[in-house]
Parts: structure tokens; C-alpha cells; sequence
């Protein structure tokens, strides 16, 4: 399977957009996000930008930017603290991240709600893809790579707050 990768400075709203990402079957955005509850339209995930001094920093990404999308993705994997976190308030599950998604066209998101380690973030990834890759359905995929990251840590706070929506077939 073809695939790109954009990691610093390249990995940028731009550098997205003209690479097509509309097109992708996968997209897996490992980077920050700031949910701001009661305020949706504040959230953003943060991309790579270039400063005019040619130094990386990071620029917003709001949900109406992402809502605006015409996404074909099977999947969208977002490895970013608190990208699953309802932004509309605890008990909302509207102005979310993932409800950008799935509102462009994406099928199934997979996001936290809460802070995530890097590391067990990491490998809750790798072993999604590795049992998703290797036949297994998303929400298969999904459960199993909990239950490996629950191996190395057990504390639910390293798995327990990711979540899958949307179809997990």
C-alpha cells in the first residue's frame, strides 16, 4: 500500500491539503490538541507550520476546518491527548474531533479522551495496525491492542481512554 509521511515542519495543514488528503484510506495525525469544553469552535489540533525565520512551529487546526473535508478514510487515528474529549461539555459527544471526522467522511476514528504517555500511546498504535493489518476488524484491532498495551501497562490510564467510533467492521 502507498503511503506518505510528513513528520516536523512538513507536517503541515498545507502540505495535507495538496497532498490530497481526501484521498487517504488511512490518516494517522500524531501531534497535540487542544480541546476547550463549552467552546468547539477554540478546539484545534496543532499542525507544523514554517515561520517566516524558517523555524518549526506549530499552527491551529479548528473542527471547522476538518469538518469542511470530503474524506473518503476508512480510518482516521488520532495519537493526540484529549482528541476524543467532547468539546461541547463531559456529558456531550458533539464538537469533538472525532465527530469532525466522521462529519468529513471518515468511517471510523480512534482518539483519546484523555492525556496520553507517549510511549503507551505509541504502541497502542503499533499493535492496532498489526492486528487491523493482520485480518482482524477495527473494533477487533482496537480491543486487542488494548489488551497488549495492558501487558506492559496495566494502569487503565495508558489504555482505557481511547475509544473507536463510528463503523468498526
Amino acid at each position: 500500500a502507498e503511503a506518505d509521511l510528513a513528520t516536523g515542519a512538513a507536517a503541515n495543514w498545507a502540505t495535507l491539503l495538496s497532498s490530497g488528503i481526501e484521498k487517504y484510506d488511512v490518516i494517522h495525525l500524531a501531534t497535540h490538541a487542544e480541546v476547550h469544553q463549552g467552546a468547539a469552535r477554540r478546539s484545534t489540533i496543532r499542525l507544523a507550520a514554517q515561520s517566516s525565520e524558517g523555524n518549526a512551529t506549530t499552527i491551529p487546526v479548528t473542527m471547522v476546518a476538518i469538518r469542511g473535508l470530503s474524506l473518503q478514510a476508512e480510518l482516521v487515528y488520532l495519537s493526540s491527548c484529549r482528541a476524543g474529549l467532547p468539546a461541547g461539555g463531559p456529558n456531550s459527544y458533539t464538537g469533538d474531533f472525532t465527530g469532525a471526522f466522521l462529519a468529513a467522511g471518515a468511517r471510523t476514528v480512534i482518539a483519546s479522551t484523555q492525556w496520553v504517555d507517549d510511549e503507551a500511546a505509541r504502541h497502542m498504535a503499533e499493535r492496532f495496525y498489526v492486528h487491523w493489518q493482520g485480518g482482524a476488524s477495527k473494533a477487533a484491532a482496537f480491543q486487542a491492542a488494548r489488551r497488549d498495551v495492558r501487558t506492559t501497562w496495566n494502569h487503565p490510564a495508558y489504555w482505557a481512554f481511547f475509544r473507536l467510533l463510528g463503523d468498526g467492521s
